[in-house]
């Protein structure tokens, strides 16, 4: 490596992360992804996302994995009922992939993005401990129980509590007013009925200002989140039972007047841990101005919201491509060869050049989904919900016939290998 190649370091491997690497990869550039999972498959990864055609389809062509996206989906997932605490159909949309949204399992999209990148590529059990410290030689990344790295140029992948963050701006996540508890059911098909009531894709059962909303996996999992307006400190006060049925009796007790089958969903759960989660979001309006160098954030890192607009992978997947073409603009060889190699100082100031450029685009859309990922988290948990749910979908008419899945984009490099946390890990 010359003196005048910088070092990248991607902090966090979910799929934004996973997505840089890949774009740089297929671009010759190095890069390392330090992760503080010990392995890819320590943990869920959460429930099912819909990739759009705008941000999250186009992020897979630019980088070559639009094919085996296509082979994995689940046009039939988009399918969304509204249903009232009595268990009263208020809105169904038909199944059989509508709105060119198709579904994918997030432990699926990982995976997929994972084994699309070069050996080793990964750094597991790699926990950023805190801020990276600036210094004349870059940046140096402190991990727990691992030795010091220093690099050139980072990116900030890593969730809402972002160790990155803080070298660009202080403002930190606020809590939204929601708090979910998480259940999973592993085997839908012993409870027929729930099958009915859920349908292929996704349910909002909401009324008096909090819901149930399972959502099918594929392997026959439902991923059940009970959403609730609870202030902050709620999961302190409220502990949920170490012992899981009676979790699953403590949670179904907070739906008092609820129909009976509706809370099934709850009791049909698996007995395991039952997970309780805060709901956090960055301010919509969020940008910065800073001295900084060689630094950009993506994903929930940038922009953290709450999950009611479905955009957070989407919008992850999409900062990813974008960043990694501002990185091939800067670092790729130049094409006029009696020009002198630039020095790393050069490199890193059109680097920079980029990076400015992507957060104009990236701020205005977060700044736009911001704002309706807050609008739907008022109108999903109003004291009159699911009224407000139901106009909203009623005002889209009834689906449009769904659009092409055009062919992936053709890389005409003949070296090129092909594919470009927080709230985002749910719907």
């Amino acid at each position: 490596m010359s003196s005048s190649t910088p070092r990248i370091a991607i902090v966090g491997a979910g799929p934004g992360g996973l997505l840089l690497a890949r774009y740089l990869q297929i671009h010759s550039i190095p890069c390392a992804v330090y992760e503080r999972e010990s392995s890819r498959h320590v943990r869920s990864q959460g429930g099912s996302l819909d990739l759009h055609v705008e941000s999250g389809q186009r992020a897979l062509k630019d980088v070559g994995l639009f094919d085996q996206f296509k082979k994995l989906a689940r046009t039939e997932g988009e399918q969304l009922k509204i249903i009232d605490k009595t268990g009263a159909l208020l809105f169904d949309s038909p199944p059989g992939g509508g709105g060119g949204r198709p579904e994918i399992d997030r432990t699926e999209l990982r995976d997929m993005l994972l084994d699309s990148l070069e050996p080793d590529t990964v750094k597991w059990d790699h926990f950023v401990s805190a801020t990276p410290i600036p210094s004349s030689s870059g940046y140096t990344l402190t991990f727990a129980n691992r030795p010091c790295a220093t690099v050139d140029i980072l990116v900030g992948a890593d969730g809402a509590w972002s160790h990155i963050r803080p070298l660009l701006t202080s403002v930190r996540p606020l809590y939204s007013s929601i708090t979910f508890i998480e259940l999973s059911i592993s085997n839908i098909k012993r409870h027929p009925h729930l099958i009915s009531l859920i349908g292929n894709g996704m349910a909002f059962i909401m009324s008096e200002g909090k819901g149930i909303i399972p959502q099918r996996n594929s392997s026959g999992t439902v991923k059940v989140y009970v959403g609730l307006q609870v202030p902050e400190n709620w999961l302190e006060q409220n502990p949920l039972p170490s012992n899981a049925s009676a979790a699953k009796d403590f949670v179904a007790g907070l739906f008092p007047g609820w129909n009976t089958e509706l809370l099934e969903l709850i009791h049909a759960a698996d007995n395991e841990p039952i997970v309780g989660r805060k709901i956090y979001a960055l301010p919509p309006d969020l940008t910065w101005s800073t001295d900084s160098k060689g630094i950009a954030l993506l994903g929930d890192a940038a922009h953290v919201m709450s999950p009611f607009a479905g955009q957070g992978v989407n919008l992850a997947l999409l900062d990813a491509s974008e960043i990694g073409a501002a990185l091939v603009e800067a670092l790729a060889p130049k094409t006029r060869k009696s020009e002198p190699p630039l020095s790393l100082q050069e490199t890193l100031a059109e680097v920079d050049k980029g990076f400015r450029n992507y957060e104009l685009a990236m701020w205005k859309r977060a700044q736009k989904n911001g704002r309706k990922s807050a609008a739907s988290l008022d109108f999903m948990f109003a004291d009159d919900s699911p009224a407000g749910i139901v106009k909203f979908f009623n005002s889209f008419g009834p689906p449009p016939p769904p659009p092409p899945m055009l062919p992936p984009l053709i890389l005409d490099s003949g070296d090129s290998k092909g594919f470009g946390q927080g709230n985002s890990e749910y719907i």
